[in-house]
This record gives C-alpha cells, structure tokens and sequence, in this order.
C-alpha cells in the first residue's frame, strides 16, 4: 500500500496547479503572457527575416554596382590605347603649343569621362587640356614650364 499513498500524494499538487490555471485569476494571468510569448516569437522569426531579406538585397545591389563600375573601367581602358597612341605624335616640345592644344581639345571632345589629358617632359614642362568645374561644357588648354625661380603657366579657353 506504500505505493496507493504516494500516488494521491504526488497527485495532489497537480490537481493544485490544475485548479489553479483553470480560475479566473489563472486565465487573466496565463492568457496574456502566452498572447506575450507568441508575439515574441514571432518578433525574434520576422526581424531574423527582415535582416536576412536585407542582407541578401544589399549584397545584389553591391554586385550589380561593382559589374557597373567594372564595365565603365573597361570602356575607359579600350579609348586609353588609342588615345596614348595619338598623344605619342604630339609628345615634341618643340612642336607649337596652338597646334598641340588644338589636336588635344579634339582628341578630349566626345569621350565621356575624359576631363584632363596632358603630357609632361622631362625639362618639366607640361601641356594640357582640361574642364574646370566651374565651367562643365568648357575645354581649357595650358601650357606650364619651369623657368628659373618661378613656374610660368599659360592658359587658353576654348570652347
């Protein structure tokens, strides 16, 4: 009989607990913090969803970006052979710098992205094209050398 006493016993404070849980109070208090626990759940499910979604939306937008710039290094890498090509005949200090600036404001119209294109010498003078950014629709020409103690610069505007 041992065991018949220690089953009402053990028994007993489930039925407790049961009562417990069935009152009113019981309900008041139960039902809301499993409405709780539901709702913290599924906060803890949606934003471990709402970062993967964006994690996984920044790295497309990061990948088509980099194939863009990637394409734009390229198109600007092909014009540079023939470019430097055509810079190469008009690397001669010796050659008159209305001429040289003339050739370089051609060769610098039309490419897109190309804002300054010069050519230095080893004496350290430099001839040049470039658009100022005051003036975006404009291509100005320059011609600077060293000449004992200053540097002399000279400057053109063509349009």
């Amino acid at each position: 009989m041992p065991a018949t006493a220690a089953t009402p016993t053990s028994a007993a404070p489930a039925a407790r607990i049961a009562r417990v849980v069935a009152s009113p109070l019981g309900i008041l208090i139960l039902l809301p913090l499993i409405v709780a626990a539901a709702g913290l759940a599924v906060l803890v499910v949606g934003r471990r969803a709402a970062h993967d979604a964006s994690a996984a939306l920044t790295r497309a937008q990061l990948t088509a970006q980099a194939e863009d710039v990637e394409r734009d290094v390229a198109f600007a890498l092909d014009q540079a052979g023939p470019m430097l090509d055509r810079l190469r005949v008009l690397a001669d200090p010796a050659l008159p710098i209305a001429d040289v600036a003339r050739r370089m404001h051609d060769l610098q119209v039309g490419r897109p992205g190309v804002t300054n294109v010069s050519i230095g010498f080893p004496s350290g003078r430099m001839r040049g094209t470039f658009v100022p950014p005051a003036a975006p629709g404009e291509i100005h020409a320059q011609e600077s050398r060293v000449e004992r103690p200053k540097i002399r610069s000279d400057m053109w505007i063509r349009a």
